[in-house]
């Protein structure tokens, strides 16, 4: 849930920009993969749940990857690590953050 090591709320404030920037630059990305802090950004942070939704409704996939989700997911679906892997494995181009 937050971007680069260091000050925590700089970081969480730059996710924040970065999943902003995602809805305004094209092509869309395939897949948004969440992992460990990662699912904060479907499930708690509204700033970033309003911009995962622009963006799969525009077709991305959101996958948060963790059990016990279903009842605080906001946006997109929850998955596990063999779908998180599989997708990773099948991509042309990965992004890690």
């Amino acid at each position: 849930n937050k971007m680069g090591n260091g000050n925590d709320e700089l970081g969480e404030v730059l996710m924040k920009g970065f999943i902003y920037t995602l809805t305004e630059s094209k092509p869309y990305p395939k897949s948004i993969l969440l992992v460990n802090s990662g699912v904060k950004l479907s499930t708690e942070n509204y700033d970033t749940i309003g911009n995962l939704k622009i963006l799969e409704e525009a077709g991305v996939e959101i996958l948060s990857c963790g059990t016990g989700l279903k009842e605080s997911l906001k946006v997109g679906s929850v998955t596990n690590m063999y779908t998180i892997v599989d997708t990773m494995k099948n991509s042309s181009q990965t992004i890690s953050i």
